[in-house]
């Protein structure tokens, strides 16, 4: 056998023991590795790219992207007993440094969601939606952007703890509650009603202050014409009256 032989050998036989001793896995980007041994989860994460662990253990590659979903027609109850409805959007991602953690109290991704996620989100509207009067008030903006807000919150506040980062909630397609609905639309119409009611007000008190004036300048166009009249008047009588005494001498 000669050294080059020997090398290769040699080499082959590391490789082996090393293979025998190690393994190796890769982790994707944007994930991170949940080790297990024999059905014991590890206590330390394995991050992005090649890791060498136990043969025997084997690795699931938990996803800790950010990625979003939603709750289509969920009820927001208010204080008057009537209940609107809304779509909510919740954006969020596992943090890497509890996932292992997370993966053992809880299972895959979809476990998340369906475990903790969803369920906490429907308990929380119920919540926020306590310190609402009337469902009315859904339709103002600033009461949707204070419950979108007290929601976020809330929820994050919940879910940090478990491993679960929740970057924001968006409360979007806000459906009242059809007498409500009527109830706006009716509000609306005697609005834009009293609106042209004013602006029909404001037009007729136009022209009215208009013929007042055109009247004012009629009347004075008069009387100076009937001054003028006057004078011309006066004028020729004067100029009659002193003809006459120029003939009478």
């Amino acid at each position: 056998m000669n050294l080059k032989t020997k090398i290769i050998a040699a080499a082959s036989a590391v490789v082996m023991l090393f293979g025998a001793v190690f393994s190796c896995h890769s982790v994707p980007a944007g994930h991170v590795g949940v080790p297990r041994l024999f059905g014991k989860v590890y206590s330390e994460p394995l991050p992005e790219g090649i890791n060498f662990l136990n043969p025997f253990a084997s690795v699931v590659d938990y996803d800790c992207r950010e990625e979003a979903f939603t709750i289509d027609d969920i009820t927001f109850p208010s204080q008057d007993q009537l209940s609107s409805t809304a779509d909510i959007t919740i954006k969020w991602r596992i943090n890497s440094a509890q996932a292992n953690e997370l993966y053992q109290n809880t299972g895959l991704r979809e476990a998340v969601v369906d475990r903790h996620l969803e369920p906490k989100a429907r308990s929380l509207i119920r919540e926020v939606s306590r310190s609402v009067k009337t469902a009315e008030e859904f339709y103002n903006n600033e009461t949707q952007v204070k419950t979108q807000t007290e929601l976020s919150d809330l929820l994050r506040t919940a879910m940090t703890p478990k491993g679960i980062i929740v970057a924001e909630v968006m409360v979007r397609d806000v459906k009242l509650p059809k007498i409500v609905q009527d109830g706006v639309l009716a509000k609306k119409v005697r609005e834009q009603k009293a609106q042209e009611q004013q602006a029909e007000l404001v037009r007729f008190t136009t022209e009215q202050q208009q013929i007042v004036e055109k009247s004012k300048a009629d009347l004075e166009s008069s009387r100076i014409e009937a001054e003028k009249l006057k004078v011309e008047a006066d004028a020729k009588a004067y100029s009659l009256e002193t003809e006459a005494k120029a003939k009478a001498k």
